[in-house]
């Protein structure tokens, strides 16, 4: 089965520095500039599914895909950015945020299908940091419900996630433990990875692709 990973667009933290960012941005005219033309890219491409991390940079990288592919998007909360929602500058001063609410993400992005879990108290729920470690516990988890479900089938899934978060999914696809992205490399905001999933042993296509973008909107080279 062909899988996307996709990083989202350029958020407003990524423009930022650390101490200035916040727990939860949207895009920016360049981000909101990059999803339209991963959209286009990804109507082209025909995906089945459309998976989205809660938060809302992607949440709006999402909508622009499925303006332009028709699909439907599923909020899937486990593909959230390493650490989840928190506010403050580092890990050791981090408080955690709630996330965006059920009602908030159906009054701003509409009928998607959305996991229980998330309800009135937001998805992350003001949880504490999650450990690298913790985090790579995550994304062997995602990787085994998608391959459980997914693999050797026909059905065409673009999962838009975040720049920490995905080549740690990435390795655990491939079976291997994550090394840190001096393996793969840093991620340009939109960059698109294909993978195809086997029960067998899942394969790496191509990685960090943005054939989407014009010269004239240059990715930046940010991973928060």
């Amino acid at each position: 089965m062909p899988l996307l990973l996709i990083r989202h667009a350029q958020s407003i933290n990524n423009s930022l520095p650390e101490e200035q960012r916040s727990d939860d941005p949207g895009l920016t005219e360049l981000g909101r500039d990059q999803a339209r033309r991963l959209g286009e890219r990804l109507a082209a491409w025909e995906p089945d599914r459309l998976l989205t991390s809660a938060f809302r940079r992607t949440l709006e990288t999402t909508a622009a895909v499925a303006e332009a592919s028709g699909v439907r998007p599923e909020v899937l909360v486990d593909v959230h950015e390493q650490g989840g929602c928190q506010a403050g500058p580092s890990p050791e001063v981090y408080q955690g945020r709630p996330g965006l609410t059920r009602e908030e993400i159906v009054s701003e992005f509409g009928d998607w299908t959305l996991p229980e879990a998330i309800d009135e108290q937001g998805w992350w729920k003001c949880r504490v940091w999650e450990r690298p470690d913790e985090a790579e516990l995550r994304a062997r988890r995602v990787a085994a419900e998608l391959v459980r479900e997914f693999a050797d089938r026909s059905t065409r899934v673009a999962v838009v996630t975040h720049g920490m978060f995905k080549p740690v999914l990435v390795s655990a696809l491939l079976g291997r433990p994550f090394v840190g992205n001096e393996w793969l490399g840093d991620l340009y905001n939109t960059s698109v990875s294909q993978l195809g999933l086997s029960a067998a042993g899942s394969t790496l296509d191509s990685y960090n692709d943005t054939a989407h973008l014009t010269p004239q909107v240059t990715p930046e080279l940010l991973t928060a």
